[in-house]
């Protein structure tokens, strides 16, 4: 009785689709629509009040070679998301008795350094606060990023890479998100069980909830459905000449991704599974309650306990959530007011704006405008390639001071860049001036500036831009984070060169 009062007095509180649901879903038709026009979207879409799917979308193309259209049961890898079903896993075992939550990792990894072994525990490691880093942890000890996630590997070798990556602090004393911690899990699931992470899943999760196509698969098995994974941007011809399209993503070895990103689903599967997470079917409430409550802020177990503000709620709500990002594919599932209202977001492109999308579905839930598609400094630079300068310049114009766009000066300094590192430094210059007439204090851009000069030999003038980049960042520092040391950095390395 008690729930179902509270579900009638948020459904009073809000303009949702019982009062007019014709509306809404237009809204939530059009915003999909300026996500896709935009290029900031491919996947597929699925939003719900309660028990009742009340939107569902396919959105472009799953496979670009023969045409093949996005569905609602298309597969897709959803990143780390996937943090959510370990967590499950690990908590059944809890519930089972075949584990604890204080229990030390040593009891599974002897060979690890005591200080880890003895002081991290299984639940520092669902909580993201066992002290070890992300990927740049790895780094730190000498692994190559840029060509270990293409490398197959036995689980074990990667277990004593991350043994010997160094603490960030104490464990148990800050939050720190690490994927490192959450393969560890993985591990830990399969020597408690002796059976392989997707046995797990589909044992514990995909059968008694009825998921269509949800598991872990390593490369070289064949997924029913999967989207093929794209980047949409900028392509160079081996002419150097520039245009927009899709480009294949880069491979990555699913040793590399496991239980932290490599699970794949669907959206009509993730609703399945979502509505079940506030049942007892799958776990008690006792540790149910535990995932969805702050362990480390802002994470649970496997989830964040987000900021209801950036998904245009009061401050007296929840959002319940958790984003993925592997090579090519973004994902967002999100459950407001703990299920009112499940949106589930997943793309095959680097570039779908996932979370951008699940957020300004959520804005339209809750009776307001949704947020931009694109960031203003992307859409002039994507125009300048397909169209040329002058229309270029005109988005900019017609842009600059509307809310058709997201607008930042990073979007202007990042794509800057990337037009610098395809040997274009005249379209370069175009888009950091541009957003130099917006962001004035900008150190990042006058970085830009100096690496331009650079590459056309104007060695004066790239010192002079970057020592404007490190004064901008004594002087704004707050705009300009991290921008003061790389700007000395380039002055050193420029001035011992000449």
């Amino acid at each position: 009785m008690k729930k179902t009062l509270w579900l009638l007095l948020f459904v009073l509180a809000l303009p949702t689709f019982a009062k007019d649901s014709k509306h809404f879903t237009q809204k939530i038709e059009a915003t999909v629509a300026d996500f896709e026009i935009e290029k900031r979207f491919s996947g597929a879409i699925l939003v719900a009040e309660g028990d009742q799917v009340i939107y569902k979308k396919g959105v472009a193309k799953a496979n670009h070679t023969f045409g093949i259209g996005n569905q609602t049961d298309t597969a897709f890898l959803v990143g780390s998301i996937s943090k959510q079903f370990t967590s499950m896993i690990i908590l059944q075992l809890v519930q089972e008795g075949k584990m604890e939550l204080n229990a030390p990792i040593g009891t599974w990894f002897p060979e690890f350094p005591p200080y880890k072994k003895e002081k991290i525990t299984v639940h520092h490691l669902l909580s993201h606060s066992s002290g070890l880093p992300h990927y740049r942890g790895l780094a730190e000890i000498g692994i190559d990023l840029e060509t270990y996630d293409r490398v197959n590997r036995p689980l074990e070798e990667y277990a004593k890479a991350i043994g010997n990556m160094n603490l960030l602090w104490e464990p148990g004393t800050r939050y720190q998100y690490s994927s490192q911690g959450y393969i560890l899990l993985g591990i830990i699931a399969q020597k408690v069980t002796n059976k392989s992470f997707d046995q797990l899943i589909q044992e514990r999760i995909s059968k008694p909830l009825g998921l269509k196509n949800t598991g872990f698969a390593y490369n070289e098995r064949i997924v029913p459905g999967l989207a093929n994974a794209y980047h949409y941007g900028i392509q160079q011809s081996d002419e150097g000449l520039l245009s927009m399209g899709y480009a294949n993503a880069e491979y990555r070895d699913q040793t590399n991704t496991f239980c932290t990103g490599g699970v794949h689903s669907t959206v009509e599967d993730l609703f399945l599974w979502s509505r079940a997470l506030w049942t007892n079917q799958l776990l008690g409430q006792e540790l149910r309650e535990k995932m969805f409550t702050v362990q480390a802020k802002p994470y649970g177990y496997g989830w964040f306990i987000s900021n209801p503000s950036a998904w245009g709620l009061g401050e007296d709500d929840s959002v319940i959530n958790h984003g993925g990002a592997t090579t090519g594919y973004r994902a967002q599932i999100a459950m407001l007011n703990r299920g009112a209202f499940t949106i589930i977001v997943l793309g095959n492109t680097s570039n779908s704006r996932s979370t951008a999308l699940a957020q300004s579905i959520s804005q339209v839930l809750n009776g307001k405008e949704p947020r931009p598609a694109n960031i203003l400094g992307t859409a002039v630079t994507w125009r300048f390639v397909s169209h040329g300068k002058e229309e270029a310049f005109a988005l900019f114009e017609k842009s600059k001071e509307s809310n058709r766009y997201l607008k930042n000066d990073y979007a202007f300094y990042a794509n800057a860049d990337r037009l610098l590192s395809f040997g274009k430094p005249d379209m370069a210059l175009n888009i950091a001036e541009m957003g130099l007439r917006l962001y004035p204090n900008s150190g990042a851009l006058y970085l830009n500036l100096g690496d331009i000069a650079v590459a056309k030999g104007l060695h004066k003038d790239a010192m002079a831009h970057f020592q404007k980049a490190y004064d901008l960042a004594l002087e704004f520092p707050d705009e300009n984070q991290g921008v003061k040391d790389e700007a000395k950095e380039k002055m050193e390395s420029k001035g011992s060169q000449n």
